[in-house]
This record gives structure tokens, sequence and C-alpha cells, in this order.
């Protein structure tokens, strides 16, 4: 297999395995944990805080919940699903030898 459709299964199941551990996981476990460095190092809240219990909660169905830890997960959360499945239809079309570059590799000029 060539080294761009590898990079693109890697990234893709990267992205796969992180949105199954979210699902798994009960939003309420999550609940008390902060995952922000800024937060940790600073006190202060980034922009992005709360955003991992966010998609915990939205992929369990609490809409609700999700946006009172970030509102931002409105915005992110279809953005992240979009390039998951961007990078997966960029592994396929690489399995059946077409020349196809992710969104992620446009964007951030990965050239492998």
């Amino acid at each position: 297999m060539k080294k761009r459709a590898v990079m693109s299964a890697l990234r893709a199941a990267v992205c796969a395995a992180v949105f199954l551990a979210l699902a798994l996981i009960p939003p309420e476990t999550l609940a008390p944990h902060s995952f922000c460095p800024i937060f940790h190092l600073t006190g202060r809240r980034c922009p992005g805080c709360g955003m991992t219990r966010a998609f915990c909660c939205i992929l369990h169905g609490r809409f609700a919940d999700a946006f009172g830890w970030n509102p931002l997960c409105t915005v992110m959360f279809p953005l992240c699903m979009l390039l998951s499945l961007d990078e997966a239809a960029t592994f396929v079309s690489r399995l059946c030898n077409k020349n196809r570059r992710s969104v992620a590799e446009r964007l951030f000029g990965l050239n492998m």
C-alpha cells in the first residue's frame, strides 16, 4: 500500500477512534474533568474549553448540555464529522488507485 493511503487510513482511524471513545464514555464521567492545557496553565478558559465534553454530550443526544459546555460545538462538531468522513473517502479512493487529496491535506499542506 502506498504511503499516502496508509496516512489517510491512519488519520481516518484516529478520527473514528476518538468519536467511538466519546460515544462509549458517559458524559457524567467527563463532567468533573478539564482537558484544556491552557486552562491548567493560566486558569482561564479558552474558546475551546468544554469541547470534549460537548462532543461527548452530542454523541449521547444531549444537545442542550453540549451547548452549555461550549456553544461553538454547534459549528465544530459537524465540521469535525465532515473532515472525518472526507478522510475515510480519501482512503477508499486511494485504495481504488485514484489520486484524491483530502481537505486536511489541502488545508495544511500535507504531501504524503
